[in-house]
């Protein structure tokens, strides 16, 4: 089975580092995920992470993921000396969207697709829904 473009592994990774960091642009948050260390069982140290996600891709994720709101933007000169505009992005509230997700008539995302940190949200959220019928 083909591995995909790793968008549900980048959301899991680039929420909690916005909730801890608060609001960053595009090369702030790619940086941050292709650098960091991983550890593991075992190893003497951490090494670098093998996952790592170009800027189109973290740009094009950031845009479409309802995790993430856009914030502001920021004009940097690239290396070439033109300027470059990026994009600052910061979280939505997990109970936000996942109240916005279950108020849906049809499902748009199965419950298998959703990130780590919202699926006990996503369960409270259901369960309550269940208990008001």
């Amino acid at each position: 089975m083909p591995r995909g473009s790793g968008s549900r592994r980048f959301i899991e990774r680039a929420y909690p580092l916005l909730v801890e960091r608060g609001p960053l642009n595009t090369d702030q948050i790619m940086e941050a995920l292709n650098t960091r260390e991983v550890f593991y069982t075992g190893a003497p140290r951490g090494r670098k992470s093998q996952e790592t996600w170009s800027m189109h891709q973290t740009a094009q994720i950031l845009r479409t993921a309802r995790w993430f709101k856009k914030v502001g933007e920021e004009r940097v000169k690239s290396f070439m000396g033109s300027r470059r505009v990026l994009f600052i992005y910061d979280v939505r509230p997990i109970e936000e969207v996942v109240s916005k997700m279950v108020g849906y008539t049809h499902s748009i995302q199965k419950r298998s697709t959703l990130p780590k940190f919202a699926e006990e949200e996503y369960e409270r959220q259901m369960e309550a829904l269940k208990n008001a019928d």
